[in-house]
């Protein structure tokens, strides 16, 4: 079946009336920045496909900046109908804030230090770390513009978060 992601979907579930969405928040510009090596790699891996060789050719012709510049590729729209898939259960674009998920409902966490509080608070498990993929710290990658632009794109994240570059 159909698995969407925001929270005004499933707050009409009569099994989930009551319970409160919780949420982990990622600091934006390190979150920019994963979204991008991610897609690299993951066309890199698929460059079998169609689909693959396009992205990966666009990614690495365009960098990381300019992908999320007007008009890049996370930010110029070519991959909606992907991104808001019934097959996949995805329903959020690359380029949509983590606000949007809860549409300012619920109990947010960041995750750079406050798993531990957000596992106190659910009983889950300290989960392990899947995404191990090795690179220096989200600052080095950035100059001015793209600092501020990630910031405009992300606003809600920055202030939910009290977040700063």
């Amino acid at each position: 079946g159909h698995h969407h992601n925001k929270a005004s979907f499933w707050s009409n579930i009569p099994e989930l009336k009551g319970l409160e969405p919780v949420a982990l928040l990622r600091n934006p510009w390190d979150r920019a920045l994963s979204i991008y090596t991610y897609n690299l790699k993951y066309s890199a891996q698929n460059l079998d496909k169609d689909w693959a060789r396009i992205d990966h050719a666009t990614l690495t012709k365009q960098g990381f900046k300019n992908a999320w510049m007007p008009g890049g590729f996370f930010v110029d729209e070519h991959g909606r109908n992907f991104e808001y898939n019934q097959d996949t259960g995805r329903a959020w674009a690359q380029d949509e804030d983590q606000y949007s998920w809860l549409e300012g409902l619920g109990k947010w966490f960041r995750i750079e230090d406050q798993m531990q509080e957000f596992c106190i608070y659910t009983g889950l498990p300290y989960p392990n770390r899947i995404n191990t993929t090795k690179r220096g710290d989200y600052r080095g990658y950035f100059d001015d513009e793209l600092t501020e632009r990630i910031g405009d794109l992300f606003a809600r994240d920055v202030v939910l978060g009290g977040y700063k570059f």
